[in-house]
């Protein structure tokens, strides 16, 4: 730039704006890009430039300035006509929205690019409203998180008027925002134990058709000596809903039984109820304990019914147990789950009931305190708890009749 000879200068101008916005120099970035004449052949590149520098100006979630960016480019056919610069607005207003704690926010306003985006098909309208594909949004579970809801809710659920940006990014949501984030946070309240809150999201949720379905399985109060995820879960359980079906409804008919949805503020209920009647310690308090604890243990990531609390399916559980990298919550682990639904079949021990009811119970707690292997095969392993608890079935219910068809059907209790 210092050589008179040089004609022209304006492209040095252009790697000098790069070379201090990678040293993250932004005002010594844009002040060069003013040496750059609305005349030169590289004007548009500078325009460009000089609105990528605006954007990665701003450091923090603020919606003025984001929506006054925002709508700059939908205004100004020589920026969004550039796939690369729409790409780089979007994606890194979306990196802020993370680094703040809304990972549900900033997966929403991030967008595909690169091989995603081919400037022959590129077409900023029909681009501008498809967020990039991301498969939290398909198992929701990364998303149950408490701070990341509160997030979410505060940036584009805080009862304001939301600006053009926002509206943008909302309408990426295939359902109501609001019935979104009560639905995610009725469940993050489930997982860490706290149904009576969970219940009020629940009942906040306004179309609940789009999350859930009419009924309750009933199937879901019942357990399963073997744990055969391949087959219908009614085929192998305990059959302990049809001795209360009048509490917990018939069993009906439908394809598939394992997607169902059930409905929440129903299941909730259920919970309640059995909570309460457990509480009392009549004859059957067994029998409620034990069945409030395999609700729990079926909505957990053991269980046939996880898709109630975590979304996916029996063949998507993996991500969950830690089989591999995949992002798990942080407060919502899955192991407490699974401890609760053993606090509940100790209470069923506890409790006035028959044998058969406690023997179940004390299997139950066995397959709650199973041991896996730390390789990335995870195999179950008979150790600890899991051992003790085969044991004191054997030492107490040796004469029931459960005691007999675990014997037929447990090959772990019976090779210990």
């Amino acid at each position: 730039l210092d050589q008179a000879g040089i004609v022209t200068k304006d492209i040095y101008y252009l790697l000098q704006a790069i070379i201090a916005i990678d040293r993250n120099d932004l005002t010594a970035a844009q002040s060069t890009l003013t040496q750059i004449s609305s005349r030169s052949p590289f004007y548009t590149d500078a325009q460009r430039l000089d609105f990528i520098i605006r954007t990665r100006m701003i450091g923090e979630v603020e919606s003025k300035r984001i929506n006054q960016l925002y709508g700059e480019l939908e205004d100004r056919k020589v920026l969004h006509d550039s796939p690369a610069l729409s790409a780089a607005f979007f994606n890194t207003i979306a990196s802020l929205y993370k680094k703040s704690g809304d990972a549900i926010g900033g997966a929403l306003v991030a967008v595909n690019f690169g091989y995603y985006v081919e400037q022959s098909t590129y077409s900023y309208d029909k681009w501008k409203s498809e967020r990039r594909y991301d498969y939290s949004f398909d198992n929701k579970y990364p998303f149950m998180e408490g701070s990341a809801i509160r997030k979410f809710e505060g940036h584009f659920l805080k009862g304001n008027k939301l600006t053009n940006f926002e509206e943008l990014i909302l309408s990426r949501l295939d359902v109501s925002p609001a019935d979104f984030a009560h639905d995610l946070m009725g469940n993050y309240y489930l997982t860490v134990g706290k149904p009576q809150e969970a219940l009020k999201e629940f009942k906040s949720v306004k179309n609940p058709s789009d999350f859930w379905q009419s009924n309750v399985r009933p199937e879901i109060v019942s357990s399963s000596i073997k744990e055969w995820m391949d087959v219908d879960f009614s085929t192998i359980s305990d059959k302990m809903h049809l001795a209360y079906s009048d509490l917990v409804g018939k069993p009906f008919t439908i394809q598939q039984l394992e997607k169902y949805r059930d409905n929440k503020i129903k299941l909730v209920e259920l919970m309640l109820q059995l909570e309460k009647l457990g509480s009392k310690n009549s004859n059957n308090a067994a029998d409620y304990n034990y069945m409030l604890g395999n609700i729990w243990y079926n909505i957990s990531v053991e269980g046939w019914f996880l898709n109630d609390l975590y979304y996916v399916g029996n063949n998507h559980r993996n991500p969950l147990k830690g089989y591999n990298w995949d992002d798990k919550p942080i407060e919502a682990k899955y192991r407490q789950v699974i401890d609760r639904a053993g606090n509940y079949f100790t209470m069923a021990i506890k409790a006035r009931g028959n044998k058969e009811t406690k023997a179940k119970a004390t299997f139950a707690l066995a397959k709650a305190n199973r041991c896996f292997t730390n390789d990335h095969q995870r195999q179950l392993e008979l150790c600890g708890a899991h051992s003790e608890y085969f044991d004191r079935l054997s030492v107490d219910y040796s004469e029931t009749q459960y005691y007999q068809e675990v014997l037929r059907e447990c090959s772990w209790f019976v090779a210990r």
